[in-house]
């Protein structure tokens, strides 16, 4: 009934309709017709719970998104990132950042620094700047093997957090050396 409210509301004048085996035709006494196809009720539940659980989602999914989303998702209307000071190499602040972040830890809390490298993924234990333009990682992989990561700096990703150590052991410290002069 309510399929026919909807027709009806649309302006069309329905005078009879037919059931098929293939669907249900109606004609407006003229040469048109609308055909609705069979639908199982199968589908049609379905097809129901995707616009309930699609509104529901998108309702929360707005709920979360901050105001200016638009400006967070155009790089366009991004605001730059400050480059590093004048004359400071970019691995030089990275390294610095890092070092940063270690001196804020507690002495309960570690930094973890992870650098993810081809199809490696490498816990950061101690840092190596030879160049400026070159950056050497040690640590270990996910199987706890000894690995070494070289990089231009350009191509430097990391991935930082401070997380708790457990009662009783010693938070890990990341090493830093500096290259020899020469």
């Amino acid at each position: 009934m309510a399929g026919l409210r909807r027709i009806s509301s649309a302006k069309v004048n329905i005078r009879f309709w037919r059931v098929y085996s293939s669907g249900l035709t109606f004609h407006n006494g003229k040469s048109s017709r609308v055909r609705i196809e069979p639908m199982a009720l199968a589908q049609l539940g379905k097809q129901l719970a995707q616009q309930v659980v699609g509104e529901k989602m998108k309702d929360m999914m707005d709920s979360l998104r901050p105001a200016d989303a638009a400006k967070i998702l155009d790089p366009t209307k991004q605001d730059k990132p400050a480059p590093p000071a004048a004359g400071e190499p970019l691995g030089a602040a990275i390294l610095g950042q890092v070092q940063a972040m270690q001196r804020a830890c507690k002495e309960d809390q570690e930094l973890v620094v992870l650098c993810n490298a081809a199809l490696e993924t490498l816990r950061v234990l101690e840092f190596y700047a030879p160049s400026a333009q070159l950056l050497v990682m040690t640590g270990i992989d996910t199987e706890r093997n000894v690995t070494r990561v070289i990089l231009p700096v350009e191509a430097v990703q990391l991935v930082c957090k401070v997380m708790s150590v457990t009662a009783g052991a010693k938070p890990a410290r990341i090493n830093f050396i500096n290259p020899k002069p020469k």
